[in-house]
């Protein structure tokens, strides 16, 4: 299912070289994994939900960190049998049963779910949902196969077609990063992380400042992968605020000023 580089362009391309030798899907990855390199993004427990995900370089980047749990189908397996199995690989309390795929899953290791709305092949120990992540099946579909989790981090190598004009395709790219962004703020929780592809332009900085309202710290980085001539870049956004302490920092700043302001009244 996922692409294959032509052989002249591999060949000026080491990343695609690379890529294809070690079956990694898409020279993708490994911005991804640089940039885990440099940020220490995804941890070997952490719940990852990756957005545009096919043909799975980011997944598989993803995955390439994480300790994953062993699936265990409990369709195939006796009940005294599922029960040893349990005993051997998870803590009971920590285990759910995913209804989708009929695997146990233990919340206490790693999870990549991929989304897109392309087909992808399947990754080993990677859940895939075929959808769109604006509609509403897509979301409640994420919510089943994340069984209650929370998210430590959301990807999104999503661009659109590309036509050659920089601003169309701009403007193209930035709907889908607030696309991106609309899901992290649904499913991350509180000092998680967020990373994003645009493509610079004029509505660059209005994104940013709209980020730094929701994580503690934004920043931009172009990995050693990305081609030079790309106007590509990644936001990598961490210390995830949910809306409640957001809206409780806001009240107390308010409180604050309100207080400073009558001192001063009284003091003239």
């Amino acid at each position: 299912m996922y692409r294959r580089w032509s052989s002249g362009r591999a060949v000026l391309d080491p990343w695609a070289v690379m890529a294809i030798d070690e079956n990694m899907r898409s020279r993708a990855a490994y911005k991804l994994m640089q940039m885990n390199q440099k940020f220490k993004l995804v941890k070997p427990k952490s719940t990852v939900l990756d957005l545009g995900a096919s043909p799975g370089g980011w997944t598989l980047a993803a995955m390439k960190s994480l300790q994953c749990s062993p699936n265990v189908n409990w369709f195939e397996h006796s009940i005294d049998k599922m029960k040893k199995d349990i005993a051997i690989h998870s803590d009971i309390n920590q285990t759910l049963i995913d209804y989708e795929t009929s695997e146990f899953v233990d919340r206490r290791y790693g999870l990549v779910v991929a989304i897109d709305k392309e087909p992808m092949d399947p990754i080993p120990g990677a859940k895939f949902i075929l959808g769109d992540i604006n509609e509403i099946n897509t979301k409640i579909q994420i919510k089943r196969r994340l069984l209650g989790r929370k998210v430590q981090i959301v990807l999104s190598d999503m661009a659109p077609k590309t036509i050659g004009n920089k601003f169309t395709d701009h403007v193209r790219i930035m709907e889908l990063a607030r696309s991106a962004r609309d899901v992290a703020e649904e499913v991350l929780q509180s000092h998680g992380a967020f990373v994003v592809k645009i493509f610079r332009g004029e509505e660059e900085p209005e994104f940013l400042k709209s980020l730094k309202t929701s994580f503690s710290v934004v920043k931009t980085h172009k990995p050693a992968a990305s081609r030079s001539e790309s106007s590509e870049i990644y936001i990598i956004a961490t210390g995830f605020i949910p809306i409640h302490l957001r809206t409780k920092k806001i009240l107390d700043k308010s409180q604050d000023e309100s207080r400073t302001s009558r001192k001063k009244s009284k003091a003239e």
